[in-house]
């Protein structure tokens, strides 16, 4: 059952009854679904037919326009996105970034790959992988989930701040003469655009489009964490400075960005 399915029965009077509403497949979507959950929970529908006072009844043709329209904006693929379950967008979210890390290792992968510690590389990856993962799973959470913590968001935050600056003063010195370029330039942008990527395929699979708050600041920082990863594999470049000012500093860039986005949605 999907979206258009759940609530064209919603439309049709059939889940006044109490053996279509608690049937499994509703359950299922319901549980899978934000909208359908709160549609469910609030019974709009089934408590304007159920009134004894007819002007609800009146008004059911409204309602039922209403509904429609609703309906005729949630059409298209990136409809389709939103209304997939939330297991299922969390792993899209996850192959997006696994794709980028792929494609900065293999195609785009640093020039001293091979003079890198396997043991420094598989941890780091571990450790920006895991914080991606968790950036992610927190971002994508459905709405009528019991909220976290905030103590517990904020410390995400926190840590897809601090994990890339703190591995700017543990990159290994390979050697290579490209580790002598000094500009940072470069890879501020390539971070910024790797981070643009992670948050447009946060935007096509949040139901909430990334709204203003900490959701928008884990989905932010998630692109953050993957540009980290992304530079990891791609340059080579060891100093502390460069990765303080072209790698670190893309979450810095970031968090300032959506601080005005907040901004300026909260003056509309």
């Amino acid at each position: 059952m999907n979206c258009e399915q759940l609530r064209d029965r919603l439309l049709q009077g059939r889940l006044l009854e109490s053996n279509v509403a608690d049937a499994p497949e509703v359950r299922a979507h319901a549980a899978e679904c934000s909208a359908c959950h709160e549609l469910l929970a609030t019974r709009t529908v089934a408590e304007a037919l159920c009134a004894p006072d007819p002007e609800p009844l009146a008004n059911l043709s409204q309602l039922q326009h209403a509904l429609r329209a609703d309906l005729a904006h949630e059409t298209g693929t990136l409809a389709r996105l939103k209304s997939l379950p939330t297991r299922t967008r969390l792993m899209l979210a996850l192959a997006l970034m696994v794709v980028i890390a792929v494609v900065e290792g293999t195609l785009l992968a640093r020039a001293d790959m091979s003079l890198v510690p396997r043991g420094h590389l598989a941890a780091l990856i571990a450790v920006l992988g895991v914080l991606a993962a968790a950036a992610a799973w927190v971002a994508l959470r459905p709405l009528f989930r019991g909220a976290l913590p905030r103590w517990l968001e904020l410390g995400l935050l926190g840590l897809c701040l601090a994990v890339p600056v703190g591995l700017s003063f543990v990159q290994p010195e390979t050697g290579h003469p490209i580790g002598l370029d000094a500009g940072f330039g470069r890879c501020l942008v390539h971070g910024l655009t790797l981070a643009a990527l992670v948050w447009l395929g946060f935007r096509a699979l949040d139901r909430r489009s990334l709204g203003s708050g900490l959701g928008a600041l884990t989905a932010g920082m998630a692109g953050a964490v993957v540009a980290t990863l992304g530079l990891q594999l791609h340059c080579a470049i060891p100093t502390a400075p460069h990765w303080l000012f072209g790698h670190a500093g893309v979450g810095a860039v970031v968090l300032v960005a959506l601080w005005i986005r907040h901004e300026l949605t909260n003056r509309r």
